[in-house]
């Protein structure tokens, strides 16, 4: 009973010491191919889109050139302190994907990125100033959390680089 006992016990040591080698001809990840959803991450620019609101500064070297090119960022009759809570104008986004800017008039925006549009602005631009600088901005710039997670729910955002949740 002993002899068949140790028997056992050496049968099971070997199993489960046999068990824990890989085969050596397994190579993990050698020829995978990168997906298509990490290929798409790598790639992924944000680009206007209809009714986005942005915010879009000109400035040049001459201040008062540059004047008719910007919105107010406050409304008309209210003083200049920001209590936080004022609304803030931009340009909407219209349904053909434009933006009526001033003196230029309508420009097609949608599909294009924030430097993208900045550039286009600055080409046209510079007919009337001399080296226009464009800063671009989305007002409503949103992110939806969804899952099990402490908050979901709809973010407000500043746009960044990075958008870090």
């Amino acid at each position: 009973m002993t002899g068949t006992r140790r028997m056992f016990f050496i049968g099971m040591l070997v199993c489960l010491l046999g068990a824990c080698a890989s085969p050596k001809d397994v190579v993990y990840l050698q020829d995978a191919k990168v997906n298509s959803r990490v290929k798409a991450a790598l790639q992924y620019r944000t680009v206007i889109h209809v009714d986005d609101l942005l915010s879009i500064v000109v400035s040049c070297d001459d201040i008062e050139a540059a004047l008719p090119f910007n919105t107010p960022m406050i409304g008309l009759g209210q003083n200049n302190t920001r209590s936080g809570n004022e609304q803030l104008y931009g340009y909407l986004v219209a349904t053909d994907g434009t933006i009526d800017f001033p003196v230029l008039g309508k420009i097609k925006v949608e599909g294009l990125s924030r430097t993208e549009l900045a550039a286009k602005l600055k080409e046209e631009l510079s007919g009337y100033l001399k080296n226009p600088i464009v800063t671009i901005q989305y007002l409503n710039f949103k992110v939806t959390v969804l899952g099990e997670v402490k908050a979901p729910g709809e973010l407000q955002g500043e746009q960044r680089a990075g958008f870090h949740l």
